[in-house]
């Protein structure tokens, strides 16, 4: 049915605007093509938000047992009431960073764009109707390191992260995952500092690229009314533990 959708989309725009529309390209699709016979039982969800992501997982890797990761106390409810049901996702109430304490969480107009920095001069100009600042929350922080030696987790596989530019502090809390079992990861990846500390795409590339993970597509690009480019979703594969 998904491809169904995409399909009818592209012909539609084909067309209105009497062009040759790029195929829309589908994040999912190629996730389970990539890691088709390949080893994905541990699913790492950061940044889970109130499940929606989670419950696609456990839909495309049945097997699996999916960690979703949520700080702010609203969203985290949301999420144990979505998948309350469903055994193989565990709702997580903290935020992961390159750092085991807490942080101040700065809750936003729109609950999914809500961060551990505040909105910078880029966020009020590309996406203020998602990013202004109603309230503030202090949330518990842990490394992903931490928290799987905690809890005796000895692989992670898949590593889904949108945590509105705070992407390249979890995966520096994440070191010993990266060199040791991660496959794939799905992350929000920047253009701009949407986030005053939010880190820019050719930051997260670089540091990737030292643990052996290579950017496979780009997906879901957005720009502003200038036509610049602001934020997009990106896929990188370990070299060694997948190939295409």
């Amino acid at each position: 049915m998904r491809r169904q959708i995409i399909q009818f989309i592209v012909k539609l725009l084909r067309q209105r605007y009497h062009k040759d529309i790029v195929e829309i390209k589908d994040p999912f699709r190629d996730m389970k093509v990539l890691l088709a016979g390949r080893k994905v039982q541990v699913i790492c969800d950061i940044g889970a938000h109130h499940g929606e992501m989670a419950i696609m997982f456990s839909t495309l890797y049945p097997s699996a047992i999916i960690y979703s990761f949520e700080p702010y106390s609203q969203s985290f409810a949301s999420l144990k009431k979505n998948v309350k049901n469903n055994p193989k996702i565990q709702p997580v109430h903290t935020a992961i960073s390159s750092a085991n304490g807490t942080a101040e969480l700065y809750i936003n107009a729109q609950d999914s764009s809500s961060a551990l920095s505040a909105t910078g001069e880029m966020g009020r100009k590309y996406q203020s109707w998602q990013t202004e600042t109603i309230g503030k929350e202090i949330v518990q922080t842990t490394t992903l390191d931490s928290w799987g030696s905690q809890n005796k987790i000895p692989e992670i596989h898949l590593l889904k992260l949108d945590i509105q530019g705070y992407e390249l502090h979890a995966l520096r809390g994440a070191v010993q995952y990266l060199q040791s079992s991660v496959r794939l990861i799905y992350t929000e990846v920047e253009f701009v500092k949407i986030y005053n500390e939010n880190c820019l795409y050719f930051e997260l590339e670089q540091f990737l690229r030292e643990y052996g993970f290579e950017l496979y597509q780009l997906y879901n690009l957005t720009s502003g009314e200038d036509g610049r480019l602001v934020t997009g979703d990106a896929i990188f594969i370990h070299r060694d533990r997948v190939t295409i």
